[in-house]
């Protein structure tokens, strides 16, 4: 993806000053309530024009003030997919999938309305109207439209925040799938952390209408200038694992990765149960608060996980320090101030990791 952004967009008193060269095919723009989120989404899908600056997409002008240039929506061959439902009542779930195949330009993908609701899995629902769909449905059907329509890139701004907690958890895996079936590039917007991470460490974090950081997950905790920010919404570590064995019968999983870095080494956790079946790819979350450190392997404790590290950097930030570390996989463990000087961490410290089994959950 290149997406050129350097606007200036007023809402009321509230203005988004952004200058940003977008690249990596998936990102996510995080931040609390207020910070301008869905005004930068609004700009680039055209539905918000901005006072000042240049959007381009690929190479093609969306939007020049300079020399008064303004693409419309409906021809800019963007996506978005809002948190509200934004079917056509009227129409059946078929008819909204084929008023999206229409208005597909010409060549521009080969998918099949038969293949995409199989996909999403709406086969039973094509002869519904939005009013009969639950929420995670009506998400689901807005997807494959979006899909059916051929964009050259997808925006959601905050698709999942209608939903309760229970349902939220259920529709991730689509959004991952959905990448890697489709792979069209996409800017995900949340004020959830989880479902950022879910999809993509490539961040772009907001505040007051500014950037306050952006780049990997882990550089953006290294540099530490979002640490308030992750404090208050929510920092996690989300891992891809495989499930190895366990059982329902031993009462836990065995959950095994060969690590992101080449030559790392593979590690292994203990999990709950939760009826995954043994090479079964499946997405967990470990809060950084939940992972106790200490510089010696520990016997006869009840923490059913403990996995070496290397600590990679500290970051200091108000109520904690986030200690960054090299397990196999990547790991973020807040500890406190006094933590760190009483085990005396630095960087390049051996440290051990302890990871209740409980403290592991699963997002799908």
């Amino acid at each position: 993806m290149n997406l050129e952004i350097d606007v200036k967009v007023r809402a009321g008193a509230f203005e988004l000053n952004l200058a940003k060269k977008i690249e990596n095919s998936v990102v996510g723009v995080f931040g609390e309530s207020g910070a301008g989120k869905t005004l930068l989404l609004h700009s680039i899908a055209g539905l918000v024009k901005p006072y000042s600056g240049r959007i381009a997409l690929e190479g093609r002008t969306l939007f020049d003030s300079e020399k008064r240039e303004f693409v419309r929506p409906s021809d800019r061959r963007i996506g978005v997919v809002f948190q509200e439902n934004r079917l056509f009542p009227h129409m059946t779930v078929r008819g909204n999938l084929e008023y999206g195949k229409h208005a597909r330009p010409d060549g521009r993908n080969s998918l099949s309305l038969a293949e995409v609701a199989e996909f999403f899995e709406l086969g039973e629902l094509l002869s519904r109207k939005p009013a009969g769909l639950s929420g995670g449905e009506s998400q689901r059907a807005s997807m494959a439209r979006t899909i059916l329509s051929g964009p050259e890139l997808i925006l959601f701004d905050e698709p999942l925040a209608s939903l309760d907690h229970r349902r939220r958890r259920k529709m991730l895996p689509f959004f991952r799938r959905m990448r890697d079936r489709f792979k069209i590039p996409m800017i995900y917007v949340s004020h959830d952390l989880r479902e950022i991470l879910h999809l993509t460490d490539e961040l772009l974090v907001l505040e007051r209408g500014r950037e306050l950081d952006s780049g990997s997950f882990i550089d953006v905790v290294r540099r530490g200038r979002c640490a308030e920010v992750f404090y208050e919404l929510g920092l996690l570590n989300v891992l891809g694992l495989r499930v190895t064995g366990g059982g329902s019968e031993q009462g836990f999983a065995t959950l095994a990765s060969c690590g992101a870095e080449e030559g790392a080494p593979s590690i292994e956790l203990r999990a709950p149960f939760a009826g995954a079946k043994a090479g079964d790819e499946v997405f967990v979350e470990i809060s950084p608060f939940d992972i106790a450190l200490s510089t010696e392997r520990i016997d006869h404790i009840s923490v059913q996980n403990q996995l070496e590290a290397q600590v990679e950097d500290i970051s200091d930030a108000p109520e904690y320090c986030a200690v960054i570390l090299s397990a196999g996989i990547r790991l973020i463990a807040c500890v406190t101030r006094a933590a760190v000087r009483d085990l005396r961490l630095e960087k390049g410290s051996r440290v051990w990791c302890l990871v209740k089994a409980t403290a592991i959950k699963y997002l799908d």
